[in-house]
């Protein structure tokens, strides 16, 4: 009944699957609102959402976002816009789950990275393969593999991307 904005920080929302592993299915940075879909009459069942690091996160009841968006149909335009690329963004993930392999899948997550944040900061290798949906070690073979390439310099909790065109080349495999 009540929609989360995050103001400021990182938030994961993730799932737990039958076998115990986490599969972080988005992470969300400031300004950024969650929690909507249990407003729009869609359960979030088994979805839950993780700080990940210090972060403001504001409440605000159904009722009141409806009678924002009744005073200000600007802000239920943006809910819209927000909502159908957080849509967009998760078809496009699933089909790389369905037709990409998993270099390509890091490659892709790690330009995506690099894209929204400028850096590819504070990231475990567990937490790359929970985003994906695999095992840490075989994430650790993959950045390995890429390192070796000198497409990335994979240091403590940060990876740089050396060279952009040939991960470009690897996510479009």
């Amino acid at each position: 009944e009540v929609v989360f904005i995050l103001k400021r920080g990182r938030v994961d929302l993730y799932r737990i699957a039958p076998d115990g592993r986490k599969l972080v299915v988005a992470t969300l940075g400031p300004h950024t609102i969650f929690g909507e879909m249990g407003l729009l009459g869609q359960g979030m069942y088994g979805c839950y959402a993780e700080a990940t690091e210090d972060s403001l996160i504001c409440v605000l009841s159904r009722s009141d976002l409806q009678a924002l968006i009744r005073r200000n149909l600007e802000v239920g335009l943006r809910l819209l816009a927000e909502l159908g690329a957080r849509l967009q963004q998760r078809e496009e993930e699933l089909e790389a789950l369905a037709f990409r392999g998993l270099p390509a899948r890091l490659a892709m997550l790690l330009l995506r990275e690099a894209d929204i944040y400028g850096t590819i900061d504070g990231y475990t290798h567990q937490e790359l393969a929970e985003r994906l949906g695999t095992y840490r070690e075989t994430v650790s073979q993959l950045l390995g593999r890429f390192r070796g390439e000198g497409l990335v310099a994979v240091e403590p909790r940060r990876i740089r991307l050396l060279d952009r065109v040939g991960l470009e080349a690897y996510a479009e495999r």
